[in-house]
């Protein structure tokens, strides 16, 4: 990998714009964890990434590497939240994905004791699979649920005086879990081609929180 820094100072406040370039991207090859996580998930299809750094006068303590660091890091949060924001990712999900190499991106909602999904999940799914289709050292992390609901439809309030399934009623919502997982895949990699070896897995499971939702998690993750 190479960088290359283009500087142009504005104004006498010391405020001052760089233009950085990287080029020949590859994991694990760019230092620290923040910086290489930020690389994997913002760089394109070509191997190359171009940030606009804004060094303000405010700021400006340290030494001209810390400064520059500061800088790099903001855009790099910027340039996340821009790419990944359809998906709901905020700010504070771009400093966790720059720390952890991890962004949680949201979830598929299934209606209880059914495994099939409608429109919106099919158009969350294409805008991921489109998000991801040009950064290539990203991977979906699939984490589906099954739960107490999808046994027995009573209310979340009814639910909570039931006490803990048997293990033979835990099995069925793992195995409802398993089946969403299926389709969640199938639709990523048939429908929006995905390659497979970009999923990674998660071990359905039954969700023993049974006032929430009967889902499947998707979470970004950077190639290692």
């Amino acid at each position: 990998m190479s960088a290359w820094l283009d500087f142009r100072a504005e104004n006498e406040r010391w405020t001052a714009y760089a233009d950085l370039r990287f080029v020949g991207i590859e994991p694990g090859a760019a230092g620290p964890s923040w910086l290489d996580n930020g690389l994997r998930f913002l760089n394109d299809e070509r191997g190359g990434l171009r940030l606009e750094l804004e060094l303000q006068a405010e700021p400006f303590k340290g030494t001209g590497e810390e400064i520059l660091e500061r800088a790099t890091q903001a855009a790099m949060l910027a340039g996340i939240v821009d790419h990944y924001g359809s998906l709901g990712v905020n700010g504070e999900a771009a400093r966790a994905a720059l720390r952890e190499g991890r962004l949680p991106i949201g979830s598929v909602f299934f209606q209880p004791g059914s495994a099939s999904f409608g429109r919106v999940a099919a158009s969350y799914l294409e805008a991921v699979a489109n998000r991801m289709q040009h950064r290539p050292f990203t991977r979906v992390r699939i984490c589906a649920h099954g739960m107490l609901v999808d046994l027995r439809h009573e209310s979340p309030e009814r639910q909570a005086d039931i006490g803990p399934l048997p293990p033979e009623e835990v099995e069925k919502t793992v195995a409802m879990a398993e089946l969403r997982d299926h389709f969640v895949r199938k639709e990523l990699v048939s429908r929006l081609g995905l390659p497979e070896e970009r999923l990674l897995p998660c071990e359905p499971a039954h969700d023993a929180d049974d006032a929430g939702q009967p889902r499947v998690d998707l979470i970004l993750e950077v190639a290692t």
